[in-house]
């Protein structure tokens, strides 16, 4: 060999030692940095940090809630008069709030890793932490105008015509109910039946919680802010009650005006089927034939109860004619 590669070799091979046994060391160093991320410590404080920013934006969510509540309050009581501030404070607080979901969703589903889970948590955090601070400012500065603007028993009136307003509307659930009932078989008005029970237990409760606002508005140290909150969720939910007990009132007798006609036309259907069925092959018209006898079988079933049960029957008939097409 001649000297000259032997020198050359004799510096590359302990070169090539070094950078080998290097490149061995910081690729553990990574694997172990990668295993220490990956690790069950990890991943525990991972999940911890994903279960504060879910905490955190179970709270924004509560308050946004609140601040809906809020805004309506002040736009049935004060006549959108309030403050603006307290409707941005909501914007912002949904966009914050809806933001943040989709992001926590994006964490939850197990594929992503502890480093992510933890820095979206702490961007989760730390966005709705904003969003809250914006809400405590707004609500404040409602307070104060509400104080300065409104007093207790201009409050108290206004709510007490939006609770008559709903009497108004309501009618007598009673009497929609009594109609179903003497028509139809429960499970056709028992939904019906709970929407007015609850409807009219949330008057009761919006009334209780007025009474209450006006004994408290005699005591200039007291506010009765609370109790007209509480007497505006108690009319909403009195309102969304009554609107499902007319929507279901309406369907009942929708359905029971339905009944005659799609029966007419389920077996409209299945003679057209006959039909189609002399001119198939034996097997493929002894296939068809059985299974419109079964059908035929199930509407004559339907059929005897339809007059007690409308909803069910329409829905029925809707299932045996998707079998027939």
């Amino acid at each position: 060999m001649p000297e000259s590669a032997a020198s050359i070799l004799g510096w590359l091979l302990p070169a090539l030692v070094v950078f080998g046994v290097t490149a061995i060391a910081v690729a553990v160093i990574v694997w172990g940095v990668r295993q220490a991320r990956r690790s069950p410590r990890a991943r525990a404080a991972a999940e911890h940090a994903r279960a504060k920013a879910g905490a955190t934006l179970v709270q924004l969510d509560d308050e946004v809630g609140e601040l809906e509540l809020e805004v309506g309050l002040s736009g049935a009581l004060y006549g959108g008069e309030a403050p603006a501030s307290l409707r941005r404070a909501r914007l912002t607080a949904q966009h914050a709030r809806d933001d943040a979901f989709e992001e926590y969703r994006a964490i939850s589903d197990g594929s992503a890793s502890p480093d992510e889970v933890r820095r979206v948590s702490a961007r989760i955090g730390r966005q709705a932490g904003e969003a809250l601070a914006i809400v405590a400012a707004a609500r404040r500065e409602h307070g104060a105008w509400v104080t300065a603007n409104v007093s207790a028993a201009g409050q108290i009136d206004a709510a007490r015509r939006r609770l008559a307003g709903l009497h108004a509307s309501m009618g007598d659930p009673a009497a929609l109910v009594a109609e179903l009932s003497s028509r139809f078989a429960e499970d056709e008005w028992r939904e019906a039946s709970q929407s007015a029970h609850a409807a009219l237990s949330q008057v009761a409760i919006a009334q209780r919680h007025l009474d209450a606002a006006a004994a408290r508005a005699e005591d200039p140290s007291l506010s009765a802010l609370p109790d007209l909150a509480a007497a505006e969720r108690a009319l909403r939910q009195a309102e969304a009650d009554a609107r499902n007990l007319e929507e279901t009132h309406r369907l009942v007798l929708q359905a029971a005006q339905a009944v005659p006609d799609e029966i007419a036309a389920a077996r409209t259907a299945l003679r057209q089927a006959s039909v189609t069925r002399e001119h198939l092959a034996a097997p493929d018209a002894e296939r068809l034939g059985a299974e419109l006898h079964a059908i035929a079988q199930e509407l004559n079933d339907i059929e005897s109860d339809a007059a007690r049960r409308p909803t069910r029957t329409v829905d029925a008939i809707a299932r045996l004619r998707g079998r027939l097409d």
